[in-house]
């Protein structure tokens, strides 16, 4: 069984990640600054527009998404209406919080970035209090773009992934969410956070600069 769980939207991930060069990442996006998480509509949970700009999705994840059930492996529609509940509570708890850009890059067009972002309020963090409660895993936290390309430190990205390891521990203990199913415990060691080797960040790099 694995980690399928998680991998099952990263081809998508993957074919938005070849449409990267250095040119359209240097000037389309660069400009990206933090917007209020109360600006932001989700739309099914896992897909947010400003003002109703489809040029820019945001998305509460790097590696994945929050769901897509027609994607085939995705999450049931009773899991999605639960992340759904769950990010509509916290953000009516915290309604300053801020949504900060940590990533962004073409998805399947030119025109269209895909930008994940951190929603925090002051100490409460949206995508970590989503492992917590064993919605998401905390794979799902991590990035896929260079540290150079992103716009948050590596030291960022590092703390994050090692309260993401403790976050979803917490989850597995107290059999939450995803974690409630014996066997998919004991398939997928909670704590394991998954991140792209260097050697394969570098092959994608290659592809994207192969790209016409």
């Amino acid at each position: 069984m694995g980690r399928l769980p998680i991998m099952w939207i990263h081809p998508i991930c993957i074919c938005a990640f070849l449409f990267i060069s250095d040119s359209v990442l240097a000037q389309s996006w660069k400009n990206l600054q933090p917007v209020p998480a109360s600006a932001i509509t989700w739309q099914k949970g896992f897909i947010g527009t400003v003002d109703n700009d489809k040029t820019r999705l945001y998305h509460l994840t790097g590696r994945g998404s929050l769901g897509i059930p027609f994607m085939g492996s995705g999450p049931g529609e009773e899991e999605l209406k639960a992340r759904e509940a769950f990010i509509r509570q916290w953000l009516k708890r915290h309604p300053n919080a801020v949504a900060i850009p940590v990533e962004a890059y073409p998805f399947f067009s030119k025109t269209v970035a895909r930008i994940y972002i951190w929603v925090q309020d002051g100490p409460d963090f949206l995508n970590l209090d989503l492992v917590r409660e064993g919605l998401i895993t905390g794979s799902h936290l991590m990035t896929n773009l260079r540290f150079e390309d992103l716009y948050v430190t590596s030291k960022q990205v590092w703390n994050l992934r090692d309260m993401a390891a403790s976050a979803e521990k917490d989850a597995a203990e107290a059999k939450k969410g995803i974690w409630a199913d014996p066997e998919y415990q004991e398939d997928n060691p909670p704590g394991h956070i998954e991140y792209p080797s260097l050697e394969k960040l570098s092959r994608y790099e290659k592809a994207a600069k192969n790209m016409k």
